[in-house]
C-alpha cells in the first residue's frame, strides 16, 4: 500500500469533516477540485454524497475561503493554519453551527499538482459561550450605565468606599459639595488621601488648629457609622452626613444639603421673634385699650351716677304729678343712655373673650321673674300681653352664672318688647335631662314685625339692626344680640332664630346648665292635690291667661274661664279660687263686688295686674282680695293661695316704681356711722341723700388720706370707698384701714368699693385690698341700704388678702347684676 493510500485510510476515520483539495500550479484556487473527503464531510455537505467519477468542486468555497486558501498556496505554508468562523450551517432545528477551517499543504513532489488537506472544526459551543459573554457584558454595561445615571440623579452627595477605605464610586453632587477637594476625589483614591487634601486646601475650616485629632476622628470607621452629623462648609452650606456599612464591608455615605432647612429655621426664629414682639405690642395695646375703657367707664358712669342718683333722691320727695312725669322722663332717658354705655363696654369684652363666668347654685326661676319685673311695666305702657311659661316639670335651681343668664334674657326680652307693637311676647322654658346630658331651652316668642330673610345673616353682627328704614327705626346700639351670642357661646350654648315678616319672631337660647340634684328630684316628686280644685279665671283669652290656665291644669285644677264677671253670677258652682285679670276687668265694679259676696267661705280671690300702681288709689277695697299678683304670675303664688291655709295678701302701694317684685331693702335700727369717700362732690351728694332717706348718719371724705383721718376719729361701721381718687386712692386707703385694724386689734368695719370700672382685674384688686364687696356705679339706694345691712363675713381676714378668689365674690356686682343675692 502506498503512503498516500495509508494516509487516506487513516483520515477516513477522522470525526471532523475532512477533505483533500487538489490544485494545479498556476491555476486559480477556484478551479481546484476535491479529490477526497470523509463521511463526516458528506454529512456536512449533503451534495457530496454518492459515487463520483470525477473530482468535485469545493461546495464551501466563497471569496473569503478562496482568499485564505490562495494565500496558503502562495506562501507555501507547510504547517496547519486555521481560519476562525470559516463556515456556518443551519441544523434542522434552525440552530446555527459554526466551524473553523484548518488546512495543511501536502508537499508530495508529485508533479505540478498541489494538495491541501483541510478539516472543519466544530466551534459552535465556543461561539455560544462567546455570544453569552457578549450579552452578559452588554447587560453589565447597561446596568453600570443605569447605576451611574441613578447615582448622579440623587440630589444628595453619594460616595462608596470599600473595606480598605478606597473610593469605588461617587456622583457629581458629591464632588460639587466638596469643591475644594475635587482634584483628589477619584475612583481608587484612599479616604485619608482625600481628607488630607481637603485639610490642606481649606475644605474643613472647623478643623483648624486640631487637624490631626480631627482627621483621626473622621478616619475612625465606627465613629462614622454613628448617628448623622451636620457640618457647615466654607461656602456657607450646611451638610447632613450619614454613612452605613453594607454586608460586604463597603461604607456607603450620603451628604444631604440642609442649607434650606437652616434658612427656614432662621426664618422661623425670626418670625417667632417678630411674633413675640407683635404679641407684646398687642398686649400693650390691649392693656392700653382696657385702661381706655376703664377710664371711659369711670368718666361716663360718674356723671350718670349723679343724674340717676339725684333722680332717685327726688323720687322720695313731695312732687306734683307734672313734676313726677318730668322726673320719670329724665330717669328713663338716663337709664337708656346707661344701657347704651353698658352695651359698648360689654361688647369690648365680648370681642376679646374677656367675660368671666361663675359656676354656682342659683334659682333660674327667680332670675327669670326678676327680669320680668323689669320688663313688665314697659310692656304695660305699650299695652302688650307679657307672659312666662315655666312648667312644673322644669327644676327651679341650676348651676351656672345667674347674672349672665339674666343679661341674655334682658337683651332678648328687651328686643321682643322693642319690636312688638301689638299682641303679646313671652318666655317659654323647657329642660331635658338624660344619660347623654342635659339641655336648658329658653324660647323668647313675640308677635312683632318679624325679620326679613335677607337680614338674617347680619342679625348677630355688631352695630347692625333690622328695620333700618326711618319709619321703622328704633333706638339702640345694635350690640345686644352680638353680646348675647358671645355670652351664650362662651357658656357652651347656642342661639337659633325663626321669623316671619309681619307674624313675629322666636329666639331659642339653649344652655348646657346642669340642674341642682335636689331641685330636679323635688320637681319629679311634687305632690298634686286631691281631689281636683275648682278654679275660675276671669278675663279675655289672652296668651298670658292661656299660660296661667295650663299652669292650673298642671296643678290638678279644673279651670272654668269667664270673659266678664256677670257670667259668674249665673254660674251656680262654688269655686275654690277665682283669679281676676285686673288689666282687662274692672275689679272694683258692682258686678265684681256681687261675685265677691256670692263666692265666699273657702273661695280665695286673687287679683292679677301688670303694674302695682294700677289699683293703688283703690287700696281701701283691696281687703276683698286674698292676694294681688304682679304679672307674669309665678306658680308658687298660685300654689300658695290654692293650698295654703293662710294665703298672703299683697299691698300694691308698697311696691316701688314697678321695676321689682319684692319690697325694697329696709334699714336696721342700729346701722352705726357711715363714711362716704369720693373725690366727686356730686357723687358724695347723691350717696348722702340716698342714705339720708333711710335715716342713716353719714360722714364724708374727698380722698383716701382724709378717709384715714375720719376713720381714726369717728370709727365708722361702714365705709363706701371710691376707687379712683387723688392724693390716696381707695385701694391704698382700704389697705391702711385693714392694717390699722390688725395692729390695734380693732373690730373690722365693712368697706365697699364704689367704681365705674367693674372689669375683672379691677374687682380682683379691690378684693385683694380687703373690701367686703364691690358696687358698680351708678349706685342705687337699695344697693347702699343692703350693703349697710349686710353682715361681716365670718373669719374674714382683716389684713391684705394673699390671692384673689377663683370666682368673683358673692358681693361682686357687675353693671347688669343685683348685689348680695
Amino acid at each position: 500500500m502506498s503512503l498516500n493510500a495509508l494516509l487516506f485510510s487513516v483520515l477516513k476515520d477522522q470525526q471532523d469533516p475532512s477533505f483533500v483539495l487538489s490544485a494545479n500550479e498556476g491555476v486559480p484556487i477556484s478551479d481546484a477540485k476535491i479529490t477526497w473527503h470523509n463521511p463526516a464531510f458528506s454529512k456536512l455537505f449533503p451534495q457530496t454524497q454518492g459515487p463520483r467519477q470525477h473530482p468535485l468542486p469545493p461546495p464551501f468555497l466563497d471569496k473569503t475561503l478562496a482568499g485564505f486558501l490562495q494565500n496558503g498556496l502562495s506562501e507555501k505554508v507547510t504547517g496547519p493554519t486555521r481560519l476562525k468562523n470559516a463556515f456556518s450551517a443551519q441544523t434542522p432545528k434552525q440552530k446555527p453551527l459554526w466551524f473553523d477551517l484548518e488546512v495543511t499543504t501536502l508537499d508530495e513532489n508529485s508533479g505540478s499538482d498541489t494538495h491541501i488537506y483541510g478539516r472543519f472544526l466544530d466551534v459552535t459551543e465556543r461561539e455560544d459561550l462567546q455570544a453569552q459573554l457578549t450579552a452578559t457584558q452588554a447587560e453589565m454595561e447597561t446596568v453600570t450605565s443605569r447605576f451611574e445615571h441613578a447615582v448622579n440623579s440623587i440630589p444628595e452627595g453619594f460616595a462608596m468606599f470599600d473595606r480598605d477605605d478606597v473610593l469605588v464610586a461617587f456622583n457629581a453632587k458629591y464632588a460639587e459639595l466638596y469643591k475644594h477637594s475635587t482634584p483628589a476625589i477619584k475612583v481608587g483614591a484612599k479616604f485619608e488621601t482625600i481628607m488630607r487634601y481637603g485639610l490642606e486646601h481649606g475644605q474643613y475650616p472647623e478643623a483648624e488648629g486640631q487637624e490631626e485629632a480631627w482627621l483621626a476622628e473622621r478616619l475612625d470607621r465606627e465613629n462614622r457609622k454613628r448617628a448623622p452629623v451636620e457640618r457647615e462648609l466654607p461656602s456657607g452650606k450646611h451638610l447632613r452626613i450619614q454613612e452605613v456599612e453594607s454586608e460586604n464591608g463597603d461604607l456607603v455615605g450620603l451628604r444631604s444639603d440642609v442649607t434650606q432647612y437652616y434658612e427656614y429655621q432662621r426664618e422661623l426664629e425670626q418670625k417667632a421673634e417678630d411674633l413675640a414682639k407683635a404679641n407684646e405690642e398687642a398686649k400693650a395695646a390691649s392693656l392700653s385699650k382696657d385702661r381706655f375703657f376703664a377710664r371711659m367707664s369711670h368718666e361716663l358712669r360718674t356723671p350718670m351716677n349723679g343724674i340717676l342718683g339725684l333722680t332717685e333722691v327726688l323720687q322720695h320727695t313731695a312732687l306734683n304729678p307734672q313734676q313726677r312725669s318730668y322726673l320719670k322722663t329724665i330717669s328713663g332717658s338716663a337709664t337708656s343712655l346707661l344701657s347704651i354705655i353698658n352695651d359698648i363696654l360689654d361688647y369690648s369684652k365680648a370681642t376679646e373673650g374677656k367675660f368671666t363666668f361663675a359656676h354656682e347654685r342659683f334659682s333660674l326661676k327667680d332670675t327669670i321673674y326678676e327680669t320680668a319685673g323689669l320688663i313688665q311695666p314697659l310692656a304695660h305702657d305699650k299695652n302688650l300681653d307679657f307672659w312666662i311659661e315655666y312648667p312644673q316639670s322644669v327644676p327651679s335651681h341650676f348651676f351656672g352664672d345667674s347674672a349672665r343668664v339674666r343679661q341674655v334674657l334682658l337683651n332678648h326680652l328687651g328686643n321682643a318688647l322693642k319690636f312688638t307693637e301689638t299682641g303679646h311676647f313671652g318666655l317659654r322654658v323647657a329642660y331635658q335631662s338624660d344619660d347623654d346630658g342635659y339641655q336648658l331651652s329658653l324660647a323668647i316668642v313675640d308677635t312683632g314685625r318679624g325679620i326679613p330673610q335677607d337680614q338674617m345673616n347680619t342679625l348677630f353682627s355688631a352695630y347692625e339692626q333690622v328695620h333700618q328704614d326711618t319709619e321703622n327705626a328704633v333706638e339702640g346700639t345694635g350690640l345686644g344680640l352680638a353680646i348675647s351670642k358671645a355670652l351664650v357661646e362662651q357658656m357652651g350654648g347656642a342661639i337659633e332664630v325663626a321669623s316671619s315678616v309681619g307674624e313675629g319672631t322666636k329666639f331659642t337660647v339653649t344652655l348646657a346648665l346642669p340642674a341642682c340634684p335636689g331641685s330636679e328630684q323635688k320637681t319629679r316628686q311634687r305632690p298634686m292635690p286631691s281631689p281636683k280644685l275648682h278654679v275660675a279665671l276671669v278675663g279675655p283669652e289672652t296668651e298670658s291667661n292661656g299660660t296661667l290656665k295650663r299652669m292650673l291644669k298642671a296643678l290638678n285644677c279644673r279651670v272654668v274661664t269667664f270673659d266678664n264677671p256677670n257670667r259668674i253670677l249665673t254660674h251656680q258652682e262654688q269655686f275654690n279660687a277665682i283669679l281676676w285679670d285686673g288689666d282687662h276687668v274692672d275689679c272694683f265694679g258692682q258686678s265684681v263686688k256681687k261675685v265677691l259676696e256670692q263666692q265666699t267661705g273657702e273661695c280665695a280671690h286673687a287679683l292679677m295686674v301688670s303694674t302695682p300702681l294700677r289699683y293703688s288709689s283703690k287700696g281701701s277695697d283691696k281687703a276683698s282680695f286674698s292676694a294681688t299678683w304682679l304679672k307674669p304670675v309665678r306658680s308658687e303664688e298660685v300654689e300658695q293661695i290654692l293650698f295654703s291655709a293662710m294665703p298672703q295678701s299683697f299691698d300694691p302701694r308698697t311696691e316701688s316704681d314697678g321695676t321689682q317684685r319684692s319690697l325694697p331693702c329696709e334699714t336696721k335700727t342700729n346701722t352705726g356711722r357711715v363714711l362716704v369717700v369720693d373725690d366727686n362732690k356730686t357723687n358724695r351728694l347723691v350717696a348722702g341723700k340716698l342714705l339720708e332717706t333711710a335715716g342713716v348718719l353719714v360722714d364724708f371724705a374727698s380722698n383716701g388720706l382724709e378717709a384715714l383721718d375720719v376713720y381714726k376719729a369717728l370709727r365708722p361701721t361702714t365705709v363706701f370707698m371710691d376707687v379712683s381718687m387723688p392724693v390716696m386712692d381707695g385701694i391704698d386707703a382700704t389697705t391702711h384701714i385693714r392694717k390699722l385694724e390688725s395692729d390695734l386689734e380693732l373690730a373690722p368695719c365693712k368697706i365697699f368699693a364704689l367704681t365705674a370700672n367693674t372689669f375683672k382685674e379691677q374687682v380682683e384688686k379691690c378684693l385683694n385690698a380687703g373690701v367686703d364687696g364691690v358696687i358698680g356705679k351708678p349706685v342705687k339706694r337699695n344697693d347702699l341700704i343692703e350693703a349697710i345691712s349686710h353682715p361681716i363675713a365670718p373669719n374674714r381676714p382683716i389684713t391684705l388678702r394673699e390671692s384673689p378668689p377663683k370666682t368673683p365674690s358673692k358681693n361682686h356686682r357687675s353693671p347688669c347684676d343685683t348685689p348680695y343675692h
